[in-house]
C-alpha cells in the first residue's frame, strides 16, 4: 500500500471548513483528510502501489481528477490551494519477526508498521516505545528474559491489530468486485 498526499491551504478568510477528520472510500482506495493548524488540510489517498501507477496518481492533472470523484473529500478543498507537490509514501503493514536480540532491540515502526486505516501509529509509537524501555532496563541490568518479553508483546500486538484491520476492511462492500477490496477482504 502506498500514501499519495498533498497539503492544502485556504485561499479565503470566508472559507468554512469541516473541522477534523474524513475517510471516504471508493473503488481503488479510500481518502483520508484532516483539518491541521494555520488553516491547512492534509489529504491523502491510500491504494496499492500497482493501482496508483496504472492511474498515474503521482501526476497531478490524474491526482486531481480521482480526487474529484470523492464528493465529500473534494468538497473539502474548494476553498483550498495546493501547497506542496504531490508525495508518495509507503503505507504498507509489515512485520519483522524477530524484533529483539543479543544487544539490539527495533522500536517503532522498525518492529511493526500498521495500515494507515487503524489511526494507531501515535498510540503504537508511546506504548511500545515504553515497553522497549523496559525490555532494555531488563537487559542493562543483567535480565535478558525483558527481550523476550518485548518480543511477545509485539507478536500479540500485531495479531490484535491484524484482527481489528480485517474488520475495517470488511465494512465496505460496495466494491468487492474491485481488486483493491478483494485484497483486503480475503479471509486473514
Amino acid at each position: 500500500m502506498v500514501g499519495i498526499y498533498q497539503f492544502y491551504e485556504k485561499t479565503s478568510q470566508n472559507a468554512a471548513t469541516q473541522k477534523g477528520t474524513l475517510v471516504e472510500t471508493d473503488a481503488t482506495g479510500w481518502w483520508y483528510s484532516s483539518t491541521l493548524p494555520n488553516q491547512k488540510l492534509v489529504v491523502g489517498y491510500m491504494t496499492d502501489a500497482d493501482i496508483a501507477n496504472q492511474l498515474k496518481l503521482k501526476n497531478k492533472t490524474a491526482f486531481n481528477a480521482q480526487l474529484q470523484k470523492a464528493k465529500h473529500t473534494s468538497k473539502r478543498i474548494q476553498d483550498q490551494e495546493a501547497i506542496t507537490a504531490i508525495q508518495i509514501v509507503a503505507a504498507q503493514s509489515q512485520y519483522l519477526n524477530k524484533t529483539a536480540g543479543e544487544a539490539w532491540l527495533a522500536v517503532g515502526d522498525a518492529g511493526s508498521s500498521y495500515d494507515p486505516i487503524a489511526s494507531m501509529g501515535i498510540y503504537k509509537a508511546l506504548v511500545m516505545s515504553q515497553f522497549a524501555a523496559f525490555a532494555i532496563a531488563d537487559y542493562l541490568q543483567g535480565n535478558p528474559t525483558g527481550l523476550a518479553k518485548y518480543q511477545h508483546i509485539i507478536n500479540q500486538d500485531y495479531q490484535q491489530y491484524q484482527t481489528k484491520k480485517a474488520t475495517y476492511y470488511n465494512q465496505e462492500q460496495r466494491f468487492s468486485n474491485s481488486l483493491f477490496w478483494q485484497r483486503r477482504q480475503k479471509v486473514q
